[in-house]
């Protein structure tokens, strides 16, 4: 007697999962540079540098 066939069984890819990075004193430095030039050269507004300093600042 032959032995019975198995079908395969189709499983789904698993996505892969992006690690959660935590800001760097070295990174959050590179962005507040960025900043700045984006406003030193009119790019942005005050308010706008203001705004998005605070955010920077706060995530250390």
């Amino acid at each position: 007697m032959a032995p019975a066939a198995v079908a395969p069984v189709a499983v789904a890819p698993v996505a892969p999962v992006a690690p959660v990075v935590t800001p760097t004193a070295n990174d959050a430095e590179q962005r507040l540079l960025t900043l700045k030039r984006l406003y030193d050269k009119g790019l942005i507004t005050k308010p706008e540098y203001d705004k998005k300093r605070a955010e920077i600042l706060k995530s250390l």
